[in-house]
């Protein structure tokens, strides 16, 4: 499995972000790491793959061992969206030989006809 895209949109500390990692010209993924200071966001970009991973693995699978069937390695909450902000958005698309997902996450700190009519299409897409 491999990540090809990483956003994140007034999650904590990260206004704005997208990870597009690269790839050689053989299929090889080149290494991503990321760097930052404390509270700068990592653990929480990191948790975004690890949830999109375990969500990739509940549809192949009844039961994982590593979590139940409501957990996940980062609750949503409102407190996570950026001060100033009226939504965070994270989204992570993993492929695999044998498919992929795209994970997507909004939590809103107003209403849905709030956010639509401010946002119409939080990412851009």
């Amino acid at each position: 499995m491999y990540v090809r895209r990483i956003h994140i949109e007034n999650l904590g500390a990260i206004s704005n972000l997208t990870i597009e990692p690269s790839f050689l010209s053989d299929g090889r993924p080149v290494p991503v790491v990321l760097v930052g200071k404390n509270g700068a966001g990592k653990s929480l970009t990191l948790a975004i793959v690890l949830d999109a991973l375990t969500e990739a693995r509940r549809q192949s699978f009844q039961q994982i061992p590593e979590v139940s069937q409501t957990s996940y390695l980062r609750l949503s909450r409102k407190a996570y969206v950026r001060a100033g902000a009226d939504y965070s958005l994270a989204e992570a698309s993993i492929n695999s030989a044998a498919g992929g997902i795209d994970y997507n996450e909004v939590v809103s700190r107003v209403d849905h006809a709030d956010l639509s009519a401010r946002h119409p299409t939080p990412g851009g897409q």
